[in-house]
């Protein structure tokens, strides 16, 4: 058996493992146990090494084998593989798995001169509102890595575009929100997102 259990925004993301020329993904679910797909059937004695794919929005916390005397070697977290000694029965490997942070910035640009601020949302995890004056930006927010979600909270308040530092990290821009990818780390890797607002918010 390989779990997968889950924390924070991790809940639900499929992770994909091999096992030799085994492949399969297992989704995150709750702990501490998760949720399990059954693997490959292998010789009792034999030793398998099971892999999970990092990537660098995600990160494994712990590995448990049970019965646990048929973990061969302290399994590695970085890499995300554990090395098991297949029993006469089955042999479950759970992984506790974590979503990385970022950080990102907002910046509030009138199109036209005008007074007042910026309110607004950051997706996931439905943060804020946040406010910022024109001409201004906020502190680094800290968010789960990956694509996030700047969204206009008051409904008069048009976004006329948007734009980041560094340039790549625009996804997307329309009239309500802007989407734009936020990498793992501190806040020297941070997204600064400058938000073009086409009509005052009060």
């Amino acid at each position: 058996m390989i779990c997968v259990a889950g924390s924070g925004a991790a809940l639900g993301r499929q992770y994909a493992f091999t096992v030799g020329a085994w492949s399969g993904s297992v989704p995150a679910g709750p702990a501490p146990g998760g949720y399990c797909i059954v693997g490959p059937s292998l010789p009792a004695g034999s030793i398998a090494t099971i892999q999970q794919t990092t990537s660098p929005y995600n990160a494994v916390s712990t590995i448990a084998v049970a019965p646990i005397g048929q973990l061969v070697s302290t399994a590695d977290l970085a890499s995300g593989t554990a090395k098991v000694t297949i029993g006469s029965g089955a042999t479950s490997v759970t992984y506790t798995d974590y979503a990385t942070t970022g950080y990102v910035a907002v910046c509030a640009n009138p199109y036209r001169p005008f007074t007042g601020t910026l309110a607004f949302t950051v997706n996931p995890g439905n943060l804020g509102p946040f406010t910022v004056p024109y001409g201004a930006c906020s502190p680094p927010i800290t968010v789960t890595a990956g694509s996030v979600v700047i969204a206009s909270f008051t409904s008069i308040c048009g976004i006329y575009g948007s734009t980041t530092i560094p340039a790549s990290r625009q996804i997307l821009s329309n009239s309500v929100s802007s989407i734009v990818t936020v990498v793992p780390g501190d806040i020297s890797t941070q997204t600064i997102v400058t938000i073009n607002s086409a009509t005052p918010c009060m």
